[in-house]
């Protein structure tokens, strides 16, 4: 039998909206902010770096949120998601930044050090 993954250290607004089924692991900062809904079965992994979740965003579901491995060149970037970004589902998004009101369509893949500008 696996052991449970670690849970991580969080900062929630007490307007968010997050699903039973979604699954927040990792050992460093995650923090979500106000108006912000996370659908079930996204995953927000903070093990190789802090997550940061504006306000007023949509998390889709199956979508995950962080680095899947260390950043490159053992520097650490935190994966910040401005003030109302939509996720759409299936997304997986590494990036240093993504910019205030932007869209990540279905399925897409933004990888580690991109930084996406406003409403984009």
């Amino acid at each position: 039998m696996m052991p449970h993954p670690p849970k991580p250290p969080t900062q929630l607004s007490s307007s968010l909206v997050i699903a039973d089924q979604a699954a927040l692991t990792g050992t460093h900062l995650i923090t979500l902010g106000a108006n912000t809904v996370i659908h079930p079965r996204t995953k927000l992994n903070s093990g190789h770096a802090p997550i940061s979740v504006g306000s007023n965003c949509i998390i889709s579901e199956r979508s995950q949120i962080g680095l899947q491995s260390d950043p490159p060149d053992d520097e650490e970037h935190d994966v910040t998601i401005e003030n109302g970004v939509v996720i759409e589902v299936g997304a997986v998004v590494e990036a240093r930044r993504v910019g205030e009101g932007s869209v990540v369509e279905i399925n897409a893949k933004i990888g580690k050090g991109a930084v996406i500008g406003k409403v984009c």
